[in-house]
């Protein structure tokens, strides 16, 4: 029987029968299996919204927050919130309904925003990973205007990337086998050659049949099988892992050899001040042992230059600058080192604040792309696994088993990240936490009391270095002022004494 030239002649009144039998909505498993696929997906899914708005709510309060990283992720955070709010409840509609009751454009829509928040993700987590080694490596920092145009240029390549899954996704239209049955006056031959092994595209035999009566008729939410859909899965699959994993990889790399470098700097350039130091010391005191015999006839020539100097009454006043201008040497020169010192200090602290955020931002970056990665490989595996065993769907227990024991528990695991992601930024950033004890204050006392005895504590030690360093950098600067207006005092007493030995 050839089935593109199958006319009935039975009208559509004489299977009125399976009209009230045929239901619209059609769950894939028994009930009880179902409200506990919803149970367990409700879970997470306010576990995350939670989380998600809470991050939200501490950024746009706090203007301390707002810095270029933490802005990367607030994008991540909203484009979780979509995964959460409109993904997975859509998807998971999907696989526990037997067909689609959508409608065409939500067809598009839920299999084109799964596409789009995993490229937006992926392209966030390296996006961050550019921006610290900017920010680092090249002291350079991104600005509002930047950061801006980044965030939409990374949604609009994602959605462009995405299109051809909203493009090849339609309704296709089936009969059910009951009305088909009733249609073709139950044909053993046709209910033979649907279920056979030979042939069991059972959806491309429905195809080949359309009915005469609009009520009968259910949805599928399908993609034509081919070569390009292939092409375009393994793409967006390979730039999904491939881009977060090389851009992370690349930039922890280089930000580490980086410091390293630095590091080794600091400490050659420390240990040769600290031998620059040493041999001025040594010759200083090369210098000071003088021997008895010169030192017998310089106490000499003193006492015959005092005995001419005391019979004036200026000669006293130059004696009295000399020895000031002496000692405002000694005092600048100790006054210069403690400052080197102070400068040591400062730097070395410098280094270790620098390389603290680098450890803290390069955990964020592996933590996210790894958590991205482990969360989404599951479904990507079965995704690969339906477009080389196409006919498996077309079985008649195959949906079953692709929808119950692959793809429901894989969309469960592709949800961690979006509700784990607001942990992960509490436990590295010290101050989202803090500002999320200060947020929930009424169910966490003593932590948020806890977190602002330790912000007071920090602010008051950065206080205290900073007065510090401030203090010592004034001594040095007044040390100099006074150094520069008493040398001219000290040229013109050199030059009277050098008149005066003339004299004499």
């Amino acid at each position: 029987m050839d089935f593109n030239q199958t006319k009935f002649d039975r009208d559509c009144s004489q299977i009125g029968e399976f009209s009230q039998s045929i239901l619209t909505t059609e769950f894939r498993f028994s009930p009880t299996i179902t409200i506990i696929i919803y149970i367990t997906y409700l879970l997470p899914f306010c576990f995350g919204v939670f989380g998600n708005i809470s991050v939200c709510l501490i950024f746009f309060q706090q203007r301390k927050l707002r810095s270029i990283t933490n802005t990367f992720l607030m994008n991540l955070c909203l484009n979780d919130l979509i995964v959460l709010c409109v993904s997975i409840p859509m998807t998971l509609s999907n696989a526990l309904l037997k067909h689609w009751i959508f409608g065409s454009f939500l067809c598009k829509i839920v299999h084109f925003t799964p596409t789009v928040t995993a490229l937006v993700s992926t392209f966030t987590v390296a996006v961050i990973a550019v921006e610290r080694w900017f920010f680092i490596v090249n002291k350079q920092k991104f600005d509002r205007r930047c950061t801006i145009i980044t965030l939409i240029l990374l949604w609009l390549v994602s959605i462009i990337i995405a299109l051809p899954e909203f493009i090849s996704r339609q309704l296709e239209e089936f009969v059910p086998h009951a009305v088909l049955r009733q249609m073709m006056g139950n044909n053993t031959s046709f209910n033979h050659k649907m279920y056979s092994n030979n042939n069991t595209n059972l959806f491309m035999n429905y195809d080949m049949i359309k009915s005469p009566c609009k009520m009968k008729k259910i949805y599928y939410c399908v993609v034509k099988p081919g070569i390009r859909n292939r092409i375009f899965s393994y793409i967006v699959i390979t730039v999904q892992y491939l881009v977060p994993f090389l851009f992370v990889s690349i930039s922890c790399y280089s930000i580490s050899r980086f410091l390293k470098r630095r590091m080794i700097r600091m400490r050659s350039y420390q240990n040769q001040k600290r031998f620059i130091q040493d041999t001025s010391k040594s010759t200083k005191k090369k210098s000071l042992d003088i021997p008895d015999e010169t030192e017998q006839e310089a106490t000499s020539l003193d006492d015959i230059s005092s005995a001419a100097i005391t019979n004036n009454n200026k000669s006293n006043y130059l004696l009295h600058c000399f020895r000031q201008t002496f000692q405002q040497r000694e005092q600048l020169n100790y006054h210069q080192n403690s400052l080197n010192f102070v400068e040591q200090q400062h730097m070395l602290k410098y280094q270790s604040h620098t390389k603290r955020r680098f450890h803290r931002s390069r955990k964020l970056l592996i933590y996210v792309a790894a958590l991205f990665t482990i969360s989404w490989l599951p479904l990507t595996i079965v995704q690969i696994y339906s477009e080389h065993n196409e006919e498996t769907l077309y079985k008649r227990y195959g949906p079953n088993f692709v929808y119950g024991y692959l793809l429901i528990p894989c969309y469960l695991i592709s949800s961690l990240s979006a509700w784990i992601n607001p942990i992960i930024y509490n436990y590295i950033n010290r101050s989202f936490r803090r500002e999320f004890y200060s947020l929930y204050s009424c169910c966490f006392k003593g932590s948020s009391t806890t977190s602002r005895k330790e912000s007071t504590s920090i602010i008051l030690k950065r206080q205290q270095t900073g007065r510090a360093h401030n203090g010592e950098v004034n001594t040095t600067l007044s040390t100099r002022l006074t150094l520069k207006q008493n040398t001219h005092g000290v040229n013109f007493a050199d030059q009277t004494v050098v008149m005066m030995h003339k004299q004499t």
